[in-house]
């Protein structure tokens, strides 16, 4: 168990920079307490509460992708 909770902690921690450098600050925040949690050995319900957050944040934004027209930066298709 100790090492799938280093490994959930490390993923948070990687949603949190990725949703910050992408601009989803409700996602960088969900994963943000999500990974203060695990670091802090809280309890399961919590950690299970906003990993179901994190969820239900992940399909809003990939719905927002997927109605959104692609990008006509020229950097993005070279």
């Amino acid at each position: 168990v100790s090492g799938e909770h280093h490994a959930a902690h490390a993923i948070a921690h990687n949603i949190r920079g990725i949703a910050g450098v992408i601009g989803a600050r409700r996602m960088a925040s969900l994963a943000t307490e999500l990974a203060h949690y695990l670091r802090s050995g809280a309890d399961q319900n919590g950690v299970i509460l906003l990993a179901d957050a994190c969820d239900a944040e992940f399909a809003s934004l990939a719905k927002v992708a997927q109605t959104r027209p692609p990008s006509s930066n020229s950097e993005l298709s070279s």
